[in-house]
């Protein structure tokens, strides 16, 4: 093995601030963009760059961290980042989960996590960061036109390591209990990912066995370390919560405390008079209920970290009543470009996400504000859901659009006339993409008005795509999960 370079950390520094605001291709005077001149595709070409022609080492194939800063072994990750589109309150959004090293069978059940590979990896990383520009997936080539926008010396902080070590012990321990339990458990490891989902706070496993899975860090905790590194606040919730057990416990707690209290007096409680038309109101009275000063999820740390996505329902005697709910915007052309479902934009989205739903009972014919707080229930989707219902809606769209199947056409009224836009008076349009008729996960088009369409797609013009849930499934699984 070759001797790993070593840094000075001022000198380090110096390297990398000079190389913020320059683009890849600029960087690279050890002319590694010449291999895309006959390879398409070239994973992690964006690293090669930073490390032979930024840092001047070659590629480290070791399990051994990258280079050693001031006497220190730090693993160095590059990684694509992407303009945050939905939460303006960051800069910047990981373009993917951070892969650390590979999760190895053979050898993990030996380890304890401070001396295990994994966190000699990540205790002390330089992340660096470029911004990946194109909207679309883009050829190897395309790289050397995305800018370095900055960097960071990580080291995660006691109560984040104690995240770490936890869920690291969850897939340890995981891993432990098939080998106890059945002759031939690689036959069985690829349960891993899918039986701890629900479990795992920072961390997950990919691809699926029997492709051999790496740790990751999931795509929310390293865009919540990215905006910090860039200059973006957290608020701190008062008491500490370091694994989804406590989270969970905390749920439990503050049912204990708050359930039976009305909207109204939960507004009085928590100082938010003059709130009642808000949309974020529910959300609001949630983040007040665990201590924070803030009133939206996204500024506070933890929340940031899961992803967490708070909901209201109203509980009737038929149970929790739930519409179609919007989850996030989708990119159309990077679908038809994916391979797979597990590697896709939505697979990966949908897995982070942490539903919260607060729960009111209602009366019919009250006011909303005397709804009274019943309790919450945290949703992880089922396996069910993901690999049959999210897979095949992903899929569909995958195949209309690679395949150039996408058409618009004019919506008719049962007698066969045109029908028309109340607003801007244009024929209303309909694409024959996945709807909730048939698909539990479905997409509906949105805009300002009927003549915004800025998709632009195969020739048409379209509505912005949200990713949907019909309400009677997510309804559905409300009422089958257990108050928390």
């Amino acid at each position: 093995m070759e001797p790993r370079i070593e840094f000075e950390g001022s000198a380090l520094t110096k390297l990398l601030e000079d190389a913020i605001g320059k683009t890849l291709g600029e960087l690279d005077g050890k002319d590694v963009f010449r291999r895309t001149e006959t390879a398409k595709k070239i994973t992690g070409i964006a690293g090669d760059v930073v490390e032979q022609s930024l840092l001047g080492f070659p590629s480290n194939p070791s399990r051994d961290p990258d280079i050693i800063v001031d006497g220190v072994e730090v693993e160095l990750k590059t990684t694509g980042l992407r303009r945050a589109r939905r939460r303006t309150n960051m800069s910047y959004e990981a373009k993917e989960p951070l892969t650390i090293t590979a999760v190895s069978p053979s050898t993990i059940t030996d380890e304890t996590f401070l001396t295990s590979h994994f966190w000699r990896k990540v205790e002390h990383l330089l992340l660096v960061y470029y911004e990946y520009t194109s909207r679309t997936p883009v050829p190897a080539s395309a790289y050397r036109d995305f800018p370095v926008v900055g960097y960071d010396l990580h080291q995660f902080s006691e109560e984040e390591v104690r995240t770490l070590r936890h869920d690291w012990e969850l897939i340890r321990d995981h891993i432990q209990s098939l080998k106890e339990a059945h002759v031939r458990p690689e036959e069985h490891y690829h349960t891993l990912s899918s039986a701890l989902r629900a479990k795992l706070m920072f961390l997950d496993t990919s691809p699926k066995w029997p492709n051999r899975p790496r740790f990751r860090i999931k795509r929310a905790v390293l865009s919540n370390i990215v905006n910090k590194s860039m200059g973006r606040k957290y608020e701190t919730l008062p008491r500490s919560i370091t694994t989804m057990v406590q989270f969970d416990e905390e749920l439990a707690r503050l049912t204990r405390q708050h359930g039976g209290k009305t909207v109204r007096e939960l507004m009085g409680t928590f100082h938010l008079i003059g709130s009642e038309k808000s949309k974020s109101l529910s959300e609001s009275i949630v983040v007040r209920m665990f201590g924070a000063r803030s009133t939206r999820v996204g500024n506070v740390d933890l929340f940031s970290k899961l992803n967490l996505v708070v909901k209201s329902t109203r509980l009737t005697a038929k149970g929790a009543n739930v519409e179609d709910t919007k989850l996030f915007p989708v990119d159309l052309v990077s679908i038809g470009m994916e391979t797979s479902f597990e590697e896709s934009a939505i697979y990966s989205e949908m897995s982070e996400i942490n539903y919260l739903f607060a729960i009111f009972e209602t009366q019919k014919g009250t006011d909303r504000l005397d709804d009274v707080f019943v309790g919450f229930k945290h949703l992880i989707l089922s396996d069910d859901m993901f690999e049959v219902e999210l897979r095949r809606t992903w899929q569909e769209v995958h195949d209309i659009i690679s395949e150039r199947r996408l058409r618009e056409t004019i919506k008719l009224n049962k007698d066969g006339t045109v029908t028309y836009t109340p607003r801007t008076k244009v024929p209303t349009t309909q694409v024959n993409l996945p709807k909730s008729e048939d698909f539990t996960f479905f997409l509906r088009g949105s805009g300002r008005d009927a003549s915004n369409k800025p998709v632009k797609i195969n020739g048409l013009s379209l509505y912005r795509q949200d990713l949907w849930i019909r309400g009677r499934t997510l309804s559905q699984s409300l009422n089958d999960q257990p108050y928390a």
